[in-house]
């Protein structure tokens, strides 16, 4: 017959083993968080070891190659297509791509998303690079703040045509059907550590809009006509509050 202190030891033994087991898996496994403006993954190992570091093509023709950096990527701004945009100061980092599983995720939202791609991204502040973007919190227990060296990403589903969709909670989601794309340019004289490859990828592009009034401030200047938001607008044929809205930057060295 065991001593009842053999078989507390061995109780006791058999106990840490499942909890080691249950943190096993739990490290193991993705948990998604549904935010306003993405899906947020605490990734486990499978998937972390599952991503996919190669471009993306947007809806909008703009291409995404892993480590791009960007501040906006533009769309209807209508209910239910909302841009996807930064913080004052912060720039997301396109990462690369990801096949969900229901085999690697605690809480895959539905079933149907098996199978389908999600493209990732991680952020950093250009000015204050020690800043991290999750804070404490339901999602994040820890006292500190995290990012994707802890295991955290901003998610999009690839939807049809390469929009992105993400729900927001409450019933309710976003489709983001890319309309043009605002990168980010790094200063030349000081860029951030954590912008790591940012400024070594392709030259900066702009959107379809942004490339007619570019081309169209260049054609009145060479005509020796005056540079304004409304003769722009007039040119192209597009309204003047929107240009003002979304492009008045372009116009801000040229008058």
């Amino acid at each position: 017959m065991k001593s009842f202190s053999k078989q507390l030891r061995q109780g006791l033994a058999m106990e840490t083993k499942h909890q080691v087991k249950d943190v096993a898996v739990a490290e193991e496994l993705t948990n998604m968080y549904e935010m306003e403006s993405c899906f947020l993954f605490k990734m486990g190992t499978k998937n972390l070891d599952a991503i996919r570091y190669e471009s993306f093509e947007l809806a909008c023709g703009e291409v995404l190659e892993p480590n791009d950096c960007i501040k906006e990527i533009h769309s209807s701004g209508s209910a239910g297509n909302l841009p996807i945009t930064t913080s004052e100061g912060w720039v997301m980092r396109y990462i690369g791509r990801l096949k969900l599983t229901n085999d690697s995720f605690t809480n895959l939202r539905t079933s149907n998303w098996v199978g389908k791609d999600v493209i990732l991204f991680d952020a950093f502040h250009e000015h204050e690079p020690e800043n991290k973007y999750v804070a404490p919190g339901r999602r994040n227990a820890d006292q500190s703040s995290k990012d994707s060296s802890d295991g955290y990403y901003m998610a999009y589903l690839v939807f049809s045509g390469n929009m992105l969709f993400h729900t927001r909670g409450g019933g309710t989601s976003c489709v983001v059907k890319c309309s043009g794309l605002t990168r980010w340019q790094p200063s030349k004289t000081k860029v951030p550590s954590r912008a790591n490859g940012a400024y070594v990828t392709h030259s900066i592009r702009t959107d379809k809009t942004a490339a007619k009034i570019l081309d169209a401030i260049h054609t009145l200047g060479k005509q020796g006509e005056r540079i304004s938001i409304s003769a722009v607008a007039r040119r192209i044929g597009i309204s003047r509050e929107h240009v003002n809205r979304r492009y008045k930057h372009l116009f801000e060295t040229k008058s």
